[in-house]
């Protein structure tokens, strides 16, 4: 079940939305069948990013509130961060900026609290795109800056890069 969950999700991440969606589902109705629901929200997170990969972004987001009451409940906490990442990414489509902010900054919170530096950065990634989108620079690199500045020179990651383009695009001196 849980070698289908992940071909399931990694279908998802390259962008094979329908597959994957359909993979996932058949997946996580025979992990409740059977009661193994270990990393249940995480997968839901998926299932939420396949649906609005498809364009389904009501479905999307009813997806995500049930896996962050899942996480707030089952005890896998530990998703929060990423759960009210994408769950901030999906109202951004919705065009809720304000709301999707609020989901960022609850992602960085709720990383804060857990010690969990790759989630803050994630979060604050998100942040700062939604407030260049909104023509907020000194916005974007305020919350990006602190945060890419903790991470070690030499530490290279898809999300690094992509904070040190966000960072270049506000014109921060801190990237070249």
């Amino acid at each position: 079940m849980l070698g289908r969950c992940l071909e399931a999700k990694l279908l998802i991440a390259r962008g094979e939305f329908e597959v994957g969606h359909a993979g996932l589902i058949a997946a996580l109705e025979e992990c409740e069948q059977t009661g193994w629901t270990i990393c249940f929200p995480e997968f839901l997170g998926s299932l939420a990013e396949a649906s609005s990969g498809m364009g389904h972004t009501g479905s999307a987001l009813a997806t995500i509130d049930r896996a962050i009451a899942r996480a707030n409940g089952g005890g896998e906490r530990w998703y929060l961060p990423e759960l009210h990442r994408i769950r901030g990414e999906l109202l951004v489509l919705e065009s809720a900026g304000g709301i999707a902010g609020q989901c960022f900054q609850e992602t960085i919170e709720i990383s804060k609290m857990q010690g969990a530096l790759f989630w803050e950065l994630r979060g604050a990634l998100s942040l700062a795109r939604l407030n260049l989108s909104q023509s907020n620079a000194v916005g974007a690199r305020a919350v990006l800056e602190p945060i890419y500045a903790r991470f070690p020179k030499e530490a290279e990651t898809s999300d690094l890069r992509a904070a040190a383009l966000t960072l270049k695009a506000t014109g921060s001196d801190m990237v070249t």
